[in-house]
This record gives C-alpha cells, sequence and structure tokens, in this order.
C-alpha cells in the first residue's frame, strides 16, 4: 500500500491569505493600564469602549536649568561646577493612545511610574460607601433644612 500524500498544490495557502484566529477558545485578553510597559499593548479603552491596541510614543525632555544663568552661576561661583549642566540628563515618558479614538490612556514615566487617564464622569455616580453614611448624612443635614424652613 502506497501512503497518500496531500496534493500541496490544493492544501497550500495563497500567499495574499492571512491565517484566521480562533477567539471563540476563551475570552479576548487585555492589558490592565497600571501593566502598559514601552511597548504597544492590547486594552479596553474607557473613552470609546472599543478593544484596541495602544499606540506608543516616545517623548524625550533634557532636563536643563536655565542655560545661560547656569552658566554664569558656575563660572563666578566655582569653575569645577561648570560641568554641572553636562551632567543633567534627560527624561523619558512613554505615551500610550487607543489606536481606535487616539485618546491618550496611559502615560509611564522613565522610573516605573504610570498615570492612567480615565474620561470624565458625564454624570453623577453611586457612592461606593453610601449605605454606611447615610443615615448619618440624614442626620446631618436635617437641622440645616429645618433651620432653612424656619426661616
Amino acid at each position: 500500500m502506497r501512503s497518500q500524500q496531500p496534493n500541496s498544490a490544493t492544501h497550500a495557502l495563497p500567499k495574499y491569505a492571512t491565517p484566521k484566529i480562533d477567539v471563540s477558545s476563551g475570552p479576548a485578553m487585555v492589558t490592565p493600564f497600571k501593566l502598559l510597559q514601552r511597548d504597544p499593548q492590547w486594552i479596553d479603552c474607557p473613552f470609546c469602549k472599543r478593544m484596541a491596541k495602544t499606540k506608543v510614543t516616545l517623548k524625550e525632555e533634557k532636563e536643563e536649568p536655565s542655560g545661560i544663568m547656569m552658566c554664569l552661576v558656575c563660572l563666578v561661583c566655582c569653575p569645577l561646577l561648570l560641568c554641572l549642566p553636562m551632567m543633567m540628563g534627560k527624561t523619558q515618558s512613554w505615551t500610550h493612545a487607543c489606536s481606535s479614538c487616539n485618546a491618550i490612556v496611559a502615560i509611564r514615566g522613565q522610573h516605573g511610574e504610570i498615570e492612567v487617564k480615565e474620561p470624565l464622569p458625564s454624570k453623577l455616580v453611586p457612592s461606593k460607601f453610601g449605605a454606611a453614611n447615610h443615615a448619618s448624612m440624614a442626620e446631618a443635614v436635617a437641622p440645616i433644612q429645618n433651620s432653612a424652613k424656619a426661616q
């Protein structure tokens, strides 16, 4: 018996075909904002409410004292301090923006600190601690309301 080998002409994918990804095997995974690093990551954008990959831009800022003034102070005070402006480094930060709506969602600094950007709420939101404080708040507001009615 001869083993049958598949015909490579009928089973080969065309060069322009992209492989299909099976997403039915589990939920789509995204990176929490606090864990964003220096490379693009998949996120749930709080601005456009879509799953999108972040676009990362590097921002470098040179830490400079006021140039001429610093040199004058160094020359007058101590020639050894002349190298101080050259010792100042650059600060870097990585800005993550949503690739769908271009909103900035997070900024990671060079030392690992991260600033997460969130949309402002468009209305009042329920209190996380309201049930425990509701009774004491009502007691505090009642005398104010009664004095306003008396006047």
